[in-house]
Order: C-alpha cells, then sequence, then structure tokens
C-alpha cells in the first residue's frame, strides 16, 4: 500500500510538470 502511494505521488508530481498528459 506504501509503495503505491508512493508510485501515486510521483505519478501526480509527473502529471502536475505536464510530463504525463
Amino acid at each position: 500500500l506504501l509503495k503505491l502511494r508512493m508510485e501515486i505521488s510521483l505519478w501526480q508530481i509527473q502529471k502536475q510538470k505536464g510530463a504525463i498528459k
């Protein structure tokens, strides 16, 4: 669960940076 949360956090950061559209 913790790892999943970390991955989601990283994904959100990438999304905010515009790396993922």
